[in-house]
């Protein structure tokens, strides 16, 4: 097994994960396949204690993993809870050191990622979006690909990080940028499974086979992971567009069609 690294730039010298779910799990696995020391966290104790069994030093508190690690990577399931985390009475404006670096994969709307980073910033602590697609199964097997959000400088602190979960990377601008960048990647994906479906529905009142359409529409599918993920990501999307005033009508169409769906794929998905 590799040796564990050393201290990366001047303030990494642990990983911090914070939530241990599946995209967590995954991303520690990686982590520790490339020899870093890794320390998790998680509010939930069968968490923490599935994780620990299987090797990984866990902390009960999230103050355990601030003080101790130069790096947190957020595998949080939503904004709200990265909010809590940071914000909350226990949070990371109290217990987060100056200099510690935050790496946010949470699927994080990109206002709050700025509200997050604005407050962080205050206090001396980087925040980084970590904006991550391929779900799990990349988590743990280190091929994530990344749409980074921040200072380039903390990014090419935290490279040897980045290398170890992912093989795709992109700097997308600063802070919530590259969340924004991901619900726009979504917005394609979600439109175009649409067209890919009423694309069969014709093939198939023609007396074709509707598999004929729907092969590029079965590769983007099979990357979505839970297609309720997709809705709230193209939710996320439509306050996107409202923000940027920019004209989008398929865009808009796209997300009444997969709201007026209630988080199930297209029919010809099935």
């Amino acid at each position: 097994m590799p040796m564990p690294h050393e201290p990366l730039g001047m303030t990494v010298n642990r990983v911090g994960v914070i939530g241990l779910g599946s995209m967590g799990r995954g991303i520690i696995m990686s982590l520790r396949r490339g020899g870093f020391r890794v320390l998790g966290h998680d509010d939930s104790a069968q968490a923490r204690d599935t994780l620990q069994d299987e090797g990984v030093a866990v902390t009960r508190t999230l103050a355990g993993a601030a003080s101790t690690a130069g790096l947190l990577i957020l595998a949080l399931p939503n904004s709200a809870a990265v909010e809590q985390l940071v914000f909350g009475p226990d949070g990371l404006l109290l217990n987060g050191p100056a200099g510690l670096i935050v790496l946010d994969t949470t699927p994080t709307a990109p206002h709050s990622a700025r509200k997050v980073a604005g407050a962080l910033e205050a206090m001396g602590i980087h925040y980084l979006d970590g904006a991550a697609s391929g779900g799990p199964q990349a988590a743990i097997t280190g091929t994530l690909d990344l749409l980074l959000g921040g200072e380039q400088a903390h990014i090419d602190t935290i490279a040897p990080v980045l290398a170890a979960i992912s093989t795709r990377r992109v700097h997308a601008g600063p802070a919530g940028a590259g969340h924004a960048a991901r619900l726009l990647r979504q917005l394609v994906v979600g439109t175009e499974l649409l067209i890919a479906d009423e694309a069969a529905r014709i093939a198939a009142a023609l007396g074709l086979d509707p598999r004929l359409t729907l092969h590029r529409a079965r590769q983007l599918y099979d990357g979505v992971t839970d297609a309720r993920h997709l809705q709230s990501d193209l939710n996320l999307a439509m306050h996107l567009i409202d923000a940027s005033s920019a004209a989008a009508p398929l865009g808009r169409a796209a997300g009444r069609l997969w709201a007026a769906a209630g988080g199930g794929p297209p029919d010809a998905m099935n």
